[in-house]
């Protein structure tokens, strides 16, 4: 029975601590997960990127294998696939590393169990004959980081450099832990969690809705949208403040696009319209749950090191996020408003990605429009640190209708319907 995994006594389901959101469009997210802990940079074996120091992948390089460590830019989505599988509260055993993972998967068929059709437009070349997945890991990637026919004895010591930490749970398992792993394991073993972090992320990169009513309003289709959701559209990015978080065509100020254009790093007025708090851009306090229950972008990696870019930059370890991070540095003694932030979602299939917020507190699109209707639930009792614009928007009754109908026109038919066509 594990702690805290109990009522009065009773054994009860392990869940995570967040609402999972959903990964159709996040490949547009510069990182990922709630508190952009899932790195733009992908290390190779968990989502923290660079600040890792313990990750490191097996390279044949002129007939000898040497560790190295790898940064590869935009590729969050990697770094958040890669958290899931060795976590207790999701996909993992106690203690399993990605060699262990490796070790069982490899040899399988890909697919064995699932019946494919010829005609399957992704799938149907497999459908007579499944390959293992070591046949895939050999198609898809350079051979220097799989061919070697060594086996590699991995003292204990080491076993962190192949994943072991409860990563996708860091808000409540933040201390990087050693474990006991198979000492003998093959180059190909040992990589599995790269060949798996960049695998999920070139799958996860074909998931992208973009014909949606607003897409072909946008378009230049008059008619996509009827006469409610345009004044709907209009309240969106007027009255309703919505376009100050859901920015660009992403409907999100967190993604990829945006740092192209614009910065990491933001600054902004407080409630009082004095003091300046800077932030990482994409990231707000909107006020849905006491700013100390979590943290959010506000915590720390397992490694010690502020979640927030703007707390990096203050105590001058940049050089932890990327050869892309081009911002000037951030006073130390200034100002934040990193606390209790967490990223903005993109809002393309929002009728279907309920429940709302990271906490799944709301249940509906007119529950989370009355929740910004009137100033958040706790954003008095925290000012400063929740976003100034988050105060009671006096909509009325057939306005906030007016911006669900608006919000329903996210909704790409193909998800809908489970569809790719």
């Amino acid at each position: 029975m594990g702690s805290g995994f109990n009522v009065n006594g009773v054994n009860t389901r392990r869940v995570e601590p967040r609402n999972t959101p959903t990964v159709i469009n996040a490949t547009f997210n510069f990182r990922n997960f709630w508190d952009g802990r899932a790195n733009n940079m992908f290390n190779g074996g968990d989502p923290f990127g660079m600040r890792n120091p313990n990750i490191l992948v097996w390279k044949l390089e002129h007939g000898v294998l040497r560790q190295i460590k790898v940064a590869i830019p935009t590729s969050a989505l990697s770094s958040q696939a890669s958290g899931p599988p060795l976590s207790e509260n999701e996909m993992s055993c106690k203690n399993r590393t990605f060699a262990n993972v490796g070790r069982k998967l490899l040899g399988n068929q890909a697919l064995a169990d699932q019946v494919i059709s010829a005609t399957d437009s992704v799938l149907g070349s497999m459908a007579a004959s499944r390959p293992t997945y070591a046949s895939l890991v050999k198609t898809a990637f350079r051979s220097e980081y799989w061919s070697s026919p060594s086996i590699m004895t991995i003292p204990v010591a080491h076993a962190r450099q192949f994943g072991t930490m409860d990563l996708a749970n860091s808000r409540h398992s933040n201390q990087p832990r050693t474990v006991q792993m198979d000492g003998e394991v093959t180059q190909m073993e040992a990589n599995f969690g790269m060949f798996f972090g960049f695998a999920v992320q070139s799958y996860l990169a074909t998931l992208v809705a973009d014909d949606t009513p607003f897409d072909r309003y946008a378009e230049g289709d008059s008619s996509a949208l009827n006469a409610q959701q345009i004044r709907g559209f209009e309240l969106f990015r007027g009255p309703a403040q919505c376009i100050h978080c859901h920015a660009n065509a992403e409907l999100t100020s967190a993604s990829t696009h945006n740092f192209d254009t614009d910065v990491r790093l933001d600054q902004r007025t407080g409630a009082n319209n004095q003091q300046i708090f800077r932030y990482d851009n994409g990231f707000f306090n909107t006020g849905v749950r006491p700013t100390a229950e979590d943290l959010g972008v506000g915590g720390l990696d397992p490694f010690g090191n502020p979640l927030s870019e703007t707390r990096m930059s203050q105590l001058r370890r940049t050089n932890l996020l990327g050869n892309d991070f081009h911002e000037a540095a951030v006073d130390p003694n200034a100002l934040t408003a990193v606390d209790g932030a967490f990223k903005t979602p993109g809002l393309r299939n929002v009728e279907f990605t309920g429940p709302y917020f990271h906490n799944g507190g709301k249940s509906t699109l007119m529950q989370v429009v009355d929740f910004y209707n009137r100033g958040g639930d706790f954003a008095k009792d925290n000012q400063p640190t929740p976003d100034p614009t988050i105060k009671p928007l006096g909509l009325t009754e057939k306005q906030k209708q007016d911006l669900v109908a608006f919000l329903l026109a996210l909704s790409d038919d193909r998800v809908a319907h489970e569809s790719t066509i």
